[in-house]
């Protein structure tokens, strides 16, 4: 959970692992429902399909779909694999609380 109290969930049973790259689904609650243009009803959640380098502690955004009000999952991003644009975690972000619950501890 994070300030604004949003829910972030890890869907253990989708993990994978290749070629030192995880994948995982994360699906965030909103706490407060959230309205974008290209989307006609309220959105109560995303699903984020996540790159995840733990030895660099570095994660990607392969795809994100957003979850409406009716449970219609709209498919707002897709990124191919060979497009991926890694970057560092923050601190006190919740890409880093992601991160480390996928990754406890740093690779050597």
């Amino acid at each position: 959970m994070d300030e604004s109290s949003n829910r972030y969930l890890v869907d253990a049973d989708r993990i994978t692992r290749r070629d030192g790259v995880l994948r995982a689904y994360v699906r965030t609650e909103y706490a407060t429902p959230r309205e974008r243009d290209d989307v006609d009803k309220p959105i109560f959640a995303a699903v984020d399909r996540l790159a995840v380098k733990c030895a660099e502690r570095s994660f990607a955004l392969e795809s994100r779909s957003y979850v409406t009000s009716d449970g219609q999952e709209v498919l707002a991003l897709a990124t191919g694999r060979e497009e991926l644009a890694f970057r560092p975690v923050a601190e006190g972000s919740p890409s880093a609380a992601i991160v480390r619950r996928l990754c406890p501890s740093p690779s050597r």
